[in-house]
Parts: structure tokens; sequence; C-alpha cells
């Protein structure tokens, strides 16, 4: 089976995961006996309408008849930017059904104000206030890279962007007129379509963090020096073996998803004072304790590794 091949059938999986994510859910609340007051505007149902129209027709061309619409193609995607395209949709689509399983009952296709609404807070909704706005900007941004139709990537994109600067601002009205306070307080803490990122506290955590892994004695300096030697040996066999390249953007994804697991981990485990990847951190009645979550961490180091590797040799 061939890349094309490959692609066009993740496309169609995109679309049947979607599809059967809004359809579940919107009959959920299709029977909804509660007052219902719809406050929707006609411009954003119009932008709404063309983004949702024009990926019906060229994502159609793009599965039966590719090629058919051969401006659509003239410009070339290399496979790396339709493999990312994926990535960002597989994403989406996980955020999409995430946010549509929390919000529940309170779900509606339109800007309302509905009688039994609340307020909900959990999973991705205790970061961002407007989740399902975010997976369908992913959802466009990659299907559009993963088919790599020019047309696809741009007309979408900035029809549904249009329909949600829109509806954001008219959302939130109604959510303060409903809930007062405390929506207001609500809004203080999270992000529209991405979490808030409080940049003088996260400056100050990643300056604690590169000091205590200078300075912690819960391993030996031999040991930490080992694992920056193992590092640094593989980035240059990594360099002789498949260029600068790869090497780079293999380092880079690498990076990256270490962060994202050691942010994670510090986020799910309130219950400690300090942290570095290999351990918790204690304090207890003025003692500090360790405890060794080494078996985690080196299982994500090696999956972190893993995908860096692939992602880097899909580049030519």
């Amino acid at each position: 089976m061939n890349s094309e091949m490959i692609f066009r059938a993740l496309f169609v999986l995109a679309f049947i995961f979607m599809t059967g994510i809004r359809v579940y859910y919107q009959s959920k609340v299709l029977h909804d006996k509660g007052k219902i007051e719809i406050k929707e505007g006609s411009l954003s149902l119009i932008a709404g309408s063309i983004a949702a129209l024009t990926t019906i027709v060229f994502g159609t061309e793009y599965i039966f008849f590719p090629g058919t619409f051969s401006f659509a193609y003239v410009l070339p995607y290399p496979d790396w930017s339709r493999w990312l395209g994926a990535f960002v949709l597989a994403g989406g689509i996980t955020i999409l059904g995430v946010a549509h399983h929390h919000l529940g009952k309170s779900f509606h296709s339109l800007v309302v104000s509905k009688e039994d609404q609340t307020l909900v807070e959990t999973g991705p909704y205790r970061w961002i206030r407007h989740p399902i706005y975010t997976a369908y900007l992913m959802n466009y941004i990659g299907g559009g890279l993963l088919s790599g139709n020019l047309v696809l990537t741009i007309v979408p994109v900035t029809m549904y962007a249009m329909l949600v600067a829109i509806r954001m601002g008219k959302e939130e009205a109604v959510m303060q007129e409903r809930f007062e306070q405390k929506y207001v307080e609500y809004m203080k803490r999270t992000g529209r379509l991405v979490p808030q990122i409080k940049t003088i506290k996260l400056l100050e955590e990643i300056k604690y963090d590169l000091h205590f892994i200078r300075s912690h004695s819960l391993q030996p300096k031999w040991y930490k020096f080992l694992k920056v030697f193992i590092l640094v040996g593989f980035l240059v066999a990594y360099w002789c073996l498949f260029g600068a390249i790869k090497t780079i953007v293999f380092f880079a994804i690498f990076i990256l998803l270490s962060l994202f697991v050691h942010l994670l981990y510090r986020a799910k485990t309130n219950k400690f004072k300090r942290s570095w990847l290999d351990f918790v951190v204690v304090e207890e009645e003025h003692v500090i304790k360790a405890k060794s979550i080494g078996k985690f961490y080196y299982t994500a180091i090696l999956l972190n590794a893993s995908i860096a590797v692939f992602i880097s040799q899909l580049l030519p």
C-alpha cells in the first residue's frame, strides 16, 4: 500500500470518528424537553455552512474522485506535513470526544440558553472554555494537511475561525447572564481556545526544576553524567547515520515530549512540594523523602524516543 492510500484511509477514518461523535451526542439532546432560547446570529451560521460545505465537496472529491479539482493540488505537500496533519487530526478528534462526554446534556450545536444548563468545569473545560471549537479548528487544519488539498487547508479553517470569533463573545455573554459571578470567576482561570499560560509562574517553575536537576542528591553525580553521556552519544550516532536535519527534528520532538511528561506528572500529583522526572519528593515534618518512579520515567523516555525516531524518519 503506497502512502497516498494510507493518507486517504486515515482521512476516511477521521471523518467516520468525527461524524460518529457528533451524531451520538447530538442524539442525546435531540428530544430535550427543557426550554431553549436560540441566540445564534446569521453571519456565524453562514460562515459555518461554507466551512462544512467546502469540506464535504472537496473531501468527497479527495476520497472518491482524486484529481478532479486539480487546482486544489497545485502546491505539493511533503509527506511529513501530511503525517503532521494526521497527528493534529487525531488530537482534535480526541479533544472533541472528551469535550462532548463532559459537556453531556449541556451541549447544543447553536448558541442557546437552556433551562437545565449547567456550568461544566471538568475534563478539558477545566482549562479551556471552548474546547469543541479548539477541536474543530485542529480537525480542519489537520484534514487539510492530511489530504494535501490547498482548498481544504485554507477555506474551512478561515470560515470556521470566523464562526468561532463571532460565537465566543455571544456564548460567554449568555453564560454570564445565566451563571453571573460564577462564570466570571471561571473565565479568570481558563483560556478561550488554549489553556492560560502564566508566563512568570512558568519561568519560575522552569528555573526551579533546572536548579533541582543540578543540585539534588537523590542520584549520584556519576549517574547524572551517565544519562547525559548516553543522550549525547545517541545524538552523535544519529547524526552520523541520518544527517543533521533528522537529528535536530528527533531531538526537538524528544525534548517536547519529555517536557510534556514532566509537566503532566507535576499537574497530576498535587501531594508533593518538589519533584523531578525520576522522583516524587515529599516533605513530611521537615524530613525529605523520595519515592522512585523510575520504571514509569524510563518507559516514558523509551516511548518518547521511539515516537521521535518515527517522526524524524518520515522526512525525505
